[in-house]
């Protein structure tokens, strides 16, 4: 008989609103300490059919990050990367997992973690579940609620790049995870107060892919003191699935690998992405929190023997659906647009990532110059209903999001978001400018004027910080940076690579202002792009060298260098009577 304790009720599809509404009400988390950095929580929660329903969704928030099985089975893991000034919500699609009679929804959820992809905040775990039977749609809660236990035996480590496990399952196993486990000890939730997030919103970008890509064919044991290579043949990007029968107390430990030296048979460039896991007696499976850009897993055990029943790398990423080709008579240039496309996908999951393994943070740069020029050229959009290929500008314009929401009181934009890192690499000049660049790209190719609506404000702050900073020469002075082998990198000065980018930057801006009927603005900007080319001309033409200078630091004009008559071809800041000059110099 189903379980009459589950509310319902309403018989109508819930729009967006309501479901922000209801996970805002519904935010909580366990008792105990909600400020110790680096929580683990279990939840779960008990719903009972007489029939398995048509359709299961389930509307999930976790700040920060969650793992979830429906009777065991994995459905999901996210949310995608944000500031918790615009948090999103994921929709997992529950109803392959479910069953007549008792289900058990369970979630790992990790809280106050700070890394390339996550910021310090509180934390929080909400979550509504909508089915839909013969009696029409409807939202559900789990009888008695959602119950929570602190996860005391699994502990993570949030890095820069990854989330690393340390699990003793000897203290944690997955017996919670079925409906008929007994759970006495758990707690009943205790409610968050939602109004440290911003507006919660439907999740930005596709539900990302998850392909499995089998390390053993058969069983193998594992002695004491072992070490061993599972070797997937090519990169992946996600995370492993473990299973495992031994004794208690032996430990293993699995570090992600890119690297193979041939001739050594050395692996490297793991960067410390090393799991744990402390063994209980008996056959038991261990799925990782984080995701890791590697090539083969090295697994070494201690305390005792293991039998390996099963390894598995996941590939976990932007569900893009290859849609360009090509090929040639010169072998080494296919094998290069094959690695390269390659390399592209492993860089693509719920943001453009500026490698696979060591960081795997949004930076701008990244994305403008490389990620999205390409992948719009050679990757489709998933999921087309006429099936007619299309670009897919979602992760975009998502850093374009992302990198607003990063914006600091005084108007700098950082060069990679979310994340708390303000050193050196906080904000970077040159990359507030590709990010106007970028703006203007989306519009042109999605025609998409809510988005430049929305972000103008920020461009205008930007743009403002930047005009705060134009000298007695008409020139801004700031930092350059390490793009292209810059040798004025992180020296603050008169460049000519930021004032070339910003003078790009103007006339985008003039461009868009245009776009929004704000007249005014566009003839504003329009003007200090034309003041700021005509004094990068007066003041950092060497006419001697027939190119441009580096720049000026103080009352010295610096050399010229390839790297800044490159970029003021490049930006467009070149009078046509000496563009021949500056190509013949370089």
């Amino acid at each position: 008989m189903p379980n009459q304790a589950l509310q319902d009720f309403v018989h109508v599809e819930a729009d967006q609103a309501t479901i922000a509404e209801e996970l805002r009400a519904a935010l909580a988390w366990a008792p105990g300490d909600s400020e110790a950095h680096q929580q683990v929580v279990a939840f779960r929660g008990v719903v009972e059919f007489a029939e398995r329903p048509r359709s299961a969704r389930l509307a999930i928030f976790v700040d920060a990050r969650y793992l979830c099985w429906v009777n065991g089975i994995a459905v999901g893991r996210g949310p995608c990367r944000f500031d918790p000034r615009a948090p999103a919500w994921d929709e997992l699609d529950l109803r392959r997992a479910l069953r007549s009679g008792a289900n058990v929804i369970a979630v790992v959820a990790f809280g106050r973690l700070s890394s390339g992809q996550a910021m310090m905040h509180a934390p929080g775990f909400a979550a509504r579940l909508t089915i839909a039977d013969g009696t029409g749609s409807r939202a559900l809660q789990p009888a008695g609620g959602w119950r929570c236990r602190r996860r005391l035996g699994h502990q993570v480590m949030a890095d820069w790049g990854f989330l690393r496990d340390t699990i003793d399952a000897r203290i944690e196993d997955d017996a919670w995870l079925q409906p008929e486990a007994a759970c006495a000890d758990w707690s009943d939730t205790v409610p968050v107060d939602g109004s440290s997030w911003g507006q919660l919103r439907p999740r930005p970008i596709p539900t990302l892919s998850d392909d499995a890509v089998a390390l053993i064919a058969a069983p193998r044991d594992l002695a004491d003191g072992s070490e061993t290579v599972l070797d997937a043949g090519r990169m992946v990007h996600g995370y492993e699935v473990i299973e495992v029968e031994a004794a208690a107390g032996v430990t293993i430990e699995i570090e992600h690998a890119q690297r193979h030296d041939r001739a050594t048979g050395a692996w490297s460039e793991t960067y410390g992405s090393v799991n744990r896991w402390v063994t209980r007696a008996g056959r038991q499976g261990w799925r990782a929190s984080g995701e890791f850009g590697c090539r083969a897993l090295v697994i070494r055990v201690r305390g005792g023997a293991v039998r390996l029943l099963c390894a598995e790398l996941v590939d976990h990423r932007y569900p893009y659906v290859e849609a360009a080709a090509f090929a040639c008579d010169d072998a080494e240039l296919d094998e290069l647009w094959r690695r390269s496309l390659h390399t592209l996908r492993m860089c693509c999951a719920d943001g453009y990532m500026d490698c696979a393994l060591r960081e795997r943070a949004e930076w701008m740069a990244d994305a403008v110059v490389v990620a999205y020029p390409i992948s719009r050229a050679v990757f489709a959009a998933p999921g087309a209903a006429d099936g007619v290929p299309r670009s897919d500008h979602r992760l975009m314009t998502l850093m374009l999001r992302h990198i607003a929401d990063s914006q600091l009181p005084d108007g700098r934009l950082k060069g990679h978001h979310p994340s708390d890192r303000m050193d050196i690499h906080g904000w970077i000049e040159d990359y507030a400018c590709q990010w106007v660049h970028a703006l203007r790209d989306v519009h042109e190719r999605t025609g998409d004027l809510a988005l430049v609506r929305e972000l103008w404000p920020a461009l205008v702050r930007q743009l403002a910080w930047f005009a705060q900073r134009i000298t007695p020469r008409g020139l801004v002075r700031a930092r350059e940076f390490v793009f292209f082998d810059n040798p004025l990198a992180y020296r603050e000065c008169e460049g000519t690579t930021l004032n070339a980018m910003l003078a790009h930057a103007l006339r985008d801006a003039a461009w868009i202002a245009g776009l929004l009927d704000a007249t005014s603005e566009a003839i504003a900007y329009h003007g200090d792009a034309e003041r700021l080319e005509a004094a990068i001309d007066a003041q950092l033409w060497d006419a001697a060298a027939g190119t441009y200078s580096s720049g000026w630091d103080g009352d010295q004009r610096l050399p010229a260098s390839p790297v800044a008559a490159a970029v003021a071809l490049e930006h467009g800041v070149v009078p046509p009577a000496k563009c021949a000059s500056v190509r013949a110099w370089l």
